[in-house]
């Protein structure tokens, strides 16, 4: 097969500049807070051909339906008490608007916005952000659930969510975030039990869900995040204790307080033998305090209280080590 070089130039040329007019109208449709148009994923394929010229169009769709999705308009700066409506939009340099961070490459990385007052959800275009390595948001004006769409972010390593109403169930989708290091959500309405396939996430080194309504069993696939140091699920309403936690070589601190977890301590906790602190109090564990937990050296803290038998009589023993 042979090319017409000068025609494939051409093609090229006719591509970029296209794919320029199309961003250039796209911002000047910001500006103009002309919105009337909703773009789907079946619109972005027809448009591939422009995407390598213009590889930030989808993190402008992304971005715009983050600001909309959360009344953008409105938000509110608390720390300098001033309003700041529009600013995502005051300049073509999305790397310049608050709170974004791009990479080298000009690619949106990091968005971090916390105390401005965000209200509304997470919109299902934040899949299109396929270069965002930390996402970190506050506000307990955000509600809605964690959109499907998150497992399309093969490059997230931090996902953290504070002071917030968001609902609902962990997705069986986030365990397709292989690079996932950090999920860190705290004060949430996060309910239900966590996915299976949070196993997939080898390269986790933080998880924790505090302050929520997690319930149900912790999945046995916690046994293959080999690389798991700090595992939380602080006031929650899980009911299990699954031994492999004993497998996890390099975990330092485990949480487990305020739960309902119905079980014995499970001696394989003794290999987990990097443990720190070992904080399972405020449930309801029975049996006897394995005594292998003695011959973990690192353990600086330990708190438990366990229901004992002595002969025929019941009794609370409550242990805490600190």
């Amino acid at each position: 097969m042979f090319f017409n070089v000068h025609a494939v130039s051409v093609a090229n040329a006719f591509i970029f500049f296209v794919g320029t007019f199309i961003m250039n109208s796209y911002f000047k449709c910001m500006n103009l807070k002309i919105h009337a148009v909703a773009f789907t994923p079946d619109d972005f394929n027809s448009l591939s051909p422009f995407m390598s010229s213009s590889p930030s169009l989808l993190e402008l769709v992304a971005l715009e339906a983050l600001y909309n999705s959360t009344n953008g308009e409105h938000w509110y700066d608390e720390r300098q008490d001033s309003n700041f409506p529009g600013r995502w939009f005051e300049s073509e340099d999305v790397c310049s608007w608050y709170g974004v961070l791009c990479n080298d490459e000009n690619r949106v990385q990091n968005i971090t916005l916390e105390q401005v007052k965000l209200v509304g959800s997470l919109p299902s275009e934040i899949g299109y952000l396929s270069h965002l390595i930390d996402l970190k948001l506050r506000g307990d004006g955000l509600y809605g659930t964690l959109p499907t769409e998150l497992g399309l972010l093969e490059d997230l390593q931090y996902l953290r969510l504070y002071d917030t109403q968001i609902s609902g169930s962990l997705p069986s989708e986030i365990g397709e975030m292989s690079s996932m290091r950090a999920i860190d959500i705290i004060w949430s309405d996060i309910s239900g039990t966590i996915p299976t396939e949070i196993g997939n996430l080898e390269n986790m080194v933080i998880f924790q869900i505090g302050i929520g309504g997690v319930s149900g069993s912790i999945p046995t696939e916690i046994g293959r995040m080999t690389r798991l140091k700090y595992f939380s699920l602080l006031q929650n309403e899980v009911q299990n204790l699954p031994t492999q936690f004993g497998l996890l070589d390099n975990l330092h601190w485990l949480y487990l307080y305020n739960n309902n977890i119905n079980s014995t301590i499970p001696t394989e906790l003794s290999n987990a033998e990097n443990l720190i602190v070992l904080d399972l109090s405020n449930n309801f564990l029975h049996g006897t305090i394995p005594r292998e937990l003695t011959t973990l050296q690192y353990l600086r803290k330990f708190d438990a209280e366990v229901s004992v038998y002595f002969s025929t009589i019941l009794t609370q023993v409550k242990v805490a080590i600190v």
